[in-house]
């Protein structure tokens, strides 16, 4: 799908949260917009109902680390991430949700968070019927500068930095020179967005007007996804337990929607053939009063056709009635009153009963094309609709 929807939600429940609708096709930007605080996610819900929802959180939330681990990645070792990082952190490691940004030889670069913060976010999405395809720190969806430089960007009233490939911070606005005058040496800052009002350091200007727009271009790939492990998107259920299994369950009801569509049909088919008969008896009762053994009203009125007309005008008076026929079997809930037929002009003219204007309507429209038809004098009274069908012959 070429478009997406990007959701920048905030560390917590009131601050602002910036969105937009982007093509990843041709990098437009679609819709755009802030909202007051998580509450007014549901105001997303038309977006995301055709579009993958992709998310972005505060890099400010999250510790960037670099951990030694010699070895395979196995589920076991996956679980045990958290206490990589125990002696260079002061938080409980079992309360943190780490993810694996990369791995070089036996180097990993983690990225690790509250497990707390990832359940407040995903309720602020659920509450709203949402549901995040991808979820991403933010600073990683900065474009990046050649080493050993930084790119910075201002969102709202916090800048974001990234560092290098799996490494960046968020700063508030109010705490940026005292956050830059703490290194002790600066690289040069390019920023994306307009310099602060005193920058600290070096600082490059490389202006882009939508800011969101550009993180939106720059995703990280799947694999930097925080919807791993405790967090993963829970896996469809599957009735393969065996080799053969899904083939054969799959045979089965197939064989069993088969059988049952072709029961309903072969159902309602004698269901509307027994209708038409019905209709065709009434009317030939209402043409032939007289008359009192009723056998096969069709062949009976095809033989009074042609002991009264020639074959050729026979012939077009069955053509017109079969023409209507067609289209009574498509609409068989409505109901004949009366026929009508005008050899000179041959035209047939029906008068009808239905429930709705939508049933004379569709009957009309069941018509071959190539007899035009008229649908006139159409009144309704106690819940009935009648009306009159002209059905003219072969143009």
């Amino acid at each position: 799908m070429s478009e997406k929807v990007l959701v920048r939600l905030g560390s917590q429940y009131e601050e602002t949260i910036h969105w937009l609708v982007f093509s990843s096709v041709d990098h437009s930007v679609k819709a755009s917009g802030v909202l007051p605080h998580a509450g007014e996610l549901k105001a997303l819900a038309n977006w995301c109902a055709t579009r993958p929802l992709m998310v972005l959180v505060p890099g400010c939330d999250f510790i960037f680390r670099q951990a030694s681990f010699p070895g395979r990645l196995s589920p076991s070792a996956l679980q045990a991430l958290p206490f990589l990082l125990e002696e260079s952190i002061a938080t409980e490691p079992g309360s943190l949700h780490v993810s694996v940004l990369a791995k070089q030889q036996s180097t990993l670069s983690l990225c690790a968070v509250d497990k707390q913060q990832m359940h407040n976010w995903l309720g602020w999405l659920n509450e709203s019927d949402l549901i995040a395809a991808e979820m991403f720190p933010d600073v990683l969806a900065l474009p990046m500068a050649t080493a050993p430089d930084w790119h910075a960007m201002q969102l709202g009233e916090q800048w974001l930095f990234r560092f290098n490939q799996t490494g960046g911070a968020v700063v508030d606005s109010v705490l940026l020179p005292d956050w830059l005058s703490g290194h002790s040496q600066l690289p040069v800052i390019h920023s994306l967005t307009t310099l602060p009002d005193a920058p600290v350091g070096e600082w490059r200007a490389e202006l882009h007007d939508f800011p969101l727009a550009l993180l939106a271009g720059h995703l990280p790939e799947k694999r930097y996804s925080l919807l791993n492990g405790l967090f993963a998107a829970p896996k469809k259920p599957t009735w393969l337990s065996g080799r053969w299994l899904q083939p054969a369950l799959l045979m089965l009801g197939w064989l069993l929607l088969v059988g049952i569509g072709q029961g309903i049909e072969i159902y309602q088919h004698s269901r509307t053939l027994q209708q038409l008969q019905d209709q065709m008896r009434i009317v030939y009762r209402q043409t032939f009063p007289r008359e009192k053994r009723i056998i096969n009203p069709y062949v009976q009125f095809k033989q009074h056709v042609g002991d009264v007309t020639d074959p050729v005008e026979a012939e077009g008076f069955l053509s017109v009635l079969g023409a209507f026929s067609e289209g009574f079997r498509a609409q068989s809930a409505c109901q004949v009153k009366s026929v009508r037929f005008e050899q000179n002009a041959l035209r047939l003219t029906v008068r009808l009963t239905g429930r709705s204007f939508a049933e004379l309507q569709a009957l009309k429209d069941a018509i071959p094309t190539i007899y035009p038809t008229e649908l006139n004098n159409m009144m309704e009274q106690h819940g009935t609709v009648e009306g009159t069908l002209i059905v003219r012959g072969k143009v």
